[in-house]
């Protein structure tokens, strides 16, 4: 008689290390998309206009 419990311990294991890889994937990526919207709000306020205009407006908007 096969013992049956070996080979469903191993996929458990493959099944949550597949689990923590795609959850390392898309917080990386999480990661790299703020990281890209940073540099673009940047580049705005380095031009002078776009993110960090509307955002003083935004406050001037609710503190008035």
């Amino acid at each position: 008689m096969e013992e049956k419990g070996q080979p469903f311990r191993t996929d458990e294991r493959w099944g949550s290390f597949i689990t923590y890889l795609i959850v390392t994937i898309a917080a990386f990526g999480t990661f790299i998309a703020a990281f890209i919207a940073g540099i673009d709000s940047a580049e705005a306020e380095l031009d002078g206009v776009g993110y960090f205009d509307s955002h003083q407006a935004l406050h001037f908007s609710i503190n008035r």
